[in-house]
């Protein structure tokens, strides 16, 4: 498997890159500018850009009333598995928890009120893209199989079942593992 998707790093002889950080979910210190939950808030403070290094994300968590836009500066960063335009502004929903990932490093900007953001390196997307990697390569054998001739069943591809508690990040997983399988096939 040669190729990948987003400028992934450089692959392992499994074909993908090996985690070499700690998967334990910790952060950095929420940023001063991110408002507080308060009735009759405040203007919005100005826009502030966060320079992430690679393999790094900034988290989010919107406010329910109050407009959030994002915006790549530099680099290459995704949400979910979709990569952020160049210098468009990304409106991001009332409610949300977001994680802005880059591979390689990005510099973003957020415009608008937040509840918190914070920056992390240390991040599941390597054990993420490995799923993707093995669920993509699992599609491309039952690909063969069904050009081939094959058994039925194994040219059907991968079947999978997400589960675990609420709150854990079962439908973001989704939304990553769609974008990235979506993006290999366009």
């Amino acid at each position: 498997m040669n190729f990948c998707p987003h400028g992934f790093p450089p692959p392992n002889r499994l074909g993908w890159a090996a985690p070499h950080r700690t998967l334990a979910l910790g952060a950095s210190k929420p940023s001063p500018m991110a408002a507080t939950a308060t009735a009759g808030a405040a203007a919005a403070p100005p826009p502030r850009q966060y320079k992430l290094a690679p393999q790094s994300e900034l988290r989010v968590e919107v406010l329910p009333d109050a407009p959030l836009r994002v915006r790549l500066v530099t680099g290459t960063a995704e949400i979910f598995g979709t990569e952020l335009p160049p210098e468009g502004l990304v409106p991001v929903p009332p409610r949300s928890k977001i994680a802005i990932f880059t591979w390689h490093g990005a510099t973003v900007e957020l415009d608008g009120v937040s509840e918190s953001e914070y920056t992390s390196d240390e991040t599941p997307m390597v054990v993420y893209v490995n799923t993707h990697a093995i669920l993509d390569a699992r599609r491309a054998r039952a690909r063969v199989a069904a050009v081939q001739g094959g058994d039925l069943e194994a040219s059907q591809g991968p079947r999978v079942i997400v589960v675990g508690p609420t709150d854990s990040g079962k439908s973001t997983l989704c939304k990553m593992l769609l974008s990235w399988a979506g993006s290999l096939h366009m």
